[in-house]
């Protein structure tokens, strides 16, 4: 990963930590979220000077200032100091009912805790009862918790609010681009464990992708690009505008319904979904 990749990996991760250090909403952890998404207007070494890192919009005092702590010593200090406090998988256990700020640390500090694994473990076994103010109903409850999410993926708003800002961050970096929100989040599914974009014009959409701060891996499959990205799995299906609609048809699903329809019809190449409809 390049030195924006990287930073705005840690950034992310600092907001993630900034929040559970609180019982309301964050304003710096917001800050910090926001401005990894402009990230990509600086250069992908971040060798920008601080005046003219603060000449980006979202990009505060604060955030100059960890950009430059970053580059000069490949970390944020403040960070590696709450890695040190508070459990790896503190995105998902903040989110537990009941739990606080002051249990997360104790979580890590008392008993070793770093993951949901982990934190399933201290239940089964009885040491999580160490712990001041946690009795069998709120062990009981994580528990459940944490079993009904194990394999659910990311809840569909998160996953439509995300899905929907990445294209349009697509198109706002990409001259005559247009991103289009399918799969699972258009089906309206309840939990995502992948984000797929339909991808029609622009050119030099993939060099972007391989270096934008947003992007932790990068692979490309025919005319799909799999993406690792901050906010979860992200799976983008390059069409032409030709088959725009047809693409954005067989993304969509469900997967009875489009073999169905490609009986009836052969195969599909159309610009927009009205044209499948009409030619079965």
């Amino acid at each position: 990963m390049n030195p924006r990749q990287q930073f705005a990996a840690a950034l992310w991760e600092l907001a993630v930590f900034d929040q559970a250090e609180t019982t309301r909403p964050s304003f710096r952890a917001k800050a910090y979220r926001e401005a990894v998404w402009v990230l990509d207007r600086l250069s992908p070494a971040l060798s920008e000077s601080e005046t003219e890192l603060r000449s980006v919009p979202r990009i505060g005092a604060g955030t100059a200032a960890l950009i430059m702590e970053f580059r000069e010593t490949g970390e944020i200090g403040r960070l590696r100091i709450l890695r040190e406090q508070l459990p790896a998988a503190t995105g998902q256990l903040g989110r537990l009912p009941r739990m606080t700020p002051r249990r997360l640390r104790w979580l890590k500090t008392e008993l070793g805790v770093e993951s949901t694994d982990d934190l399933t473990f201290v239940i089964d076994t009885g040491a999580v009862a160490a712990l001041p103010g946690v009795g069998p109903t709120t062990a009981s409850l994580w528990k459940d918790r944490l079993e009904e999410r194990a394999h659910a993926g990311i809840p569909a708003f998160r996953a439509a609010r995300y899905g929907t800002r990445l294209a349009d961050h697509l198109e706002q970096h990409i001259t005559d681009l247009v991103v289009v929100v399918s799969g699972a989040v258009r089906r309206l599914e309840e939990w995502v464990d992948v984000i797929d974009l339909v991808a029609t014009g622009g050119r030099g959409l993939r060099r972007f992708l391989r270096q934008s701060a947003l992007v932790q891996s990068y692979r490309v499959v025919d005319d799909r690009i799999e993406l690792g990205t901050l906010g979860g799995q992200v799976v983008v299906h390059q069409a032409p505008r030709g088959r725009a609609g047809s693409v954005l048809f067989e993304t969509t699903g469900p997967a009875a319904h489009v073999a169905t329809v490609r009986e009836v019809i052969g195969a599909m190449s159309a610009s927009n979904e009205e044209a499948i409809y009409r030619g079965a």
